[in-house]
């Protein structure tokens, strides 16, 4: 969980996100997924984040590619990685003035090069068996509840 002394309310239109905190949350999100993508080159990407996100941070993830889930499970992650939809929303960034600082845009450029060298076919086929095995998972949420019942 990250904590932010800078204010919310206060935009900037100069800023990335429009506001100092919604900047300083995507310098965080994006240096979190270029070192994702740096140290784990083999391991699947669409589908392999799940986070939480809040009203702002989910606006943020959004503008990254992001997706929403389709249905809730026991991490309570309420966005996913998407390999084609993070692949568009960051090589879109890197060539517009929506990543309004340089220091964005060489981000945007980092993280679209890497996402460009992912197997798409494989990725998605290991994404597939992964969540054919979460389906399968045979724990029960409410166990310790149903002792009361």
């Amino acid at each position: 969980k990250m904590q932010c002394i800078l204010k919310k309310e206060n935009t900037d239109d100069n800023c990335d996100g429009g506001s100092e905190h919604c900047e300083a949350i995507a310098v965080a999100i994006d240096a979190i997924l270029l070192h994702h993508l740096s140290n784990n080159k083999d391991a699947p990407f669409d589908g392999a984040i799940r986070t939480k996100a809040t009203l702002v941070s989910g606006s943020l993830l959004e503008d990254r590619g992001f997706e929403e889930v389709a249905t809730l499970s026991r991490d309570m992650a309420t966005h996913t990685s998407s390999l084609d939809a993070c692949l568009c929303k960051y090589a879109d960034r890197a060539v517009t003035t929506s990543a309004r600082s340089p220091g964005a845009r060489e981000r945007a450029i980092q993280i679209t090069s890497l996402l460009g060298t992912i197997d798409r076919t494989n990725d998605l086929k290991s994404n597939a068996t992964e969540e054919e095995a979460a389906s399968n998972d045979e724990d029960d949420p409410w166990a310790g509840i149903k002792q009361f019942i």
